[in-house]
């Protein structure tokens, strides 16, 4: 399918194979197909070490990227070494990021993103799904870390009103402990939940007959939907601190036994 991926790609097997999970040996190709990484880098060869010799002459967020980067997977093996190829190499990629769209730069959680696409992708192809991700119509990425946050408090409103939709007891308590979800979660969408789930859960698709958190044109989708999560019963009572309620809620939530694999 992956050969003839023009013929494919919109069709609904290929979306139903997506959502049971990708296999990890043909993860970074696919990602690359998705998000037209290839025909991006053609579109402008020598661009990416170009950028990258820019941001050591110019760059004034020098500093801050490499100060994300020691707090990124620091758990993770590939990121583990201070310095080590794969620190350096997500360095390079933000560095690069924030001198091609400086009215972005590099926001909190960016480095996150970039870290899963070195995962599976080399450099110049994570840089380039990188800005496919921020400013391709259909994710609009980027207005998770403009100057004023524009999409996350979108985003954070429309989990308020499904909180208090859907679980209105944790609701009703969260407000009772003078608990924001906005303070509590900021971390969560710029990050997308990739610090605050396990790896196996954050990639997981939502399920394809439910309504993505997200709405409008941007479609990096997060759900929320009751069928697809719970959470179990807890002494809510138990939990008062701002921090100690935001952990109860990322080790809270399990995903139901369902037969997509991590995607």
């Amino acid at each position: 399918m992956l050969k003839h991926y023009s013929k494919y790609h919109d069709s609904e097997k290929f979306h139903q194979r997506i959502f049971k999970g990708i296999p990890g040996q043909v993860r970074g190709k696919v990602w690359r197909l998705l998000l037209g990484v290839d025909a991006k880098k053609a579109q402008n060869p020598g661009k990416f070490e170009e950028l990258k010799e820019q941001a050591k002459l110019r760059s004034n967020q020098f500093h801050q990227i490499d100060s994300a980067v020691c707090w990124t997977f620091r758990n993770h093996l590939m990121f583990q070494k201070r310095y080590g190829l794969k620190q350096r190499g997500l360095f390079e990629v933000l560095m690069a990021y924030a001198m091609y769209k400086p009215e972005v730069g590099y926001g909190q959680g960016l480095s996150h993103i970039a870290a899963l696409l070195l995962m599976w992708l080399g450099e110049e192809d994570a840089f380039w799904a990188l800005v496919q991700l921020m400013e391709k119509e259909k994710y609009s990425m980027d207005g998770l870390y403009k100057p004023g946050l524009p999409q996350l408090e979108k985003l954070q409103e429309h989990l308020g009103d499904t909180v208090q939709c859907t679980m209105p007891t944790l609701s009703k308590h969260l407000e009772e402990q003078g608990v924001s979800l906005k303070t509590c979660t900021t971390h969560w969408f710029t990050q997308c939940f990739l610090d605050a789930v396990s790896a196996h859960s954050s990639l997981i698709p939502g399920p394809t007959n439910q309504e993505p958190l997200s709405q409008g044109s941007s479609h990096h989708s997060v759900w929320l939907s009751q069928p697809y999560i719970q959470l179990p019963k807890v002494e809510l009572s138990s939990y008062s601190p701002t921090d100690t309620v935001a952990r109860c809620l990322c080790t809270q939530y399990r995903p139901r036994k369902a037969e997509a694999g991590p995607g």
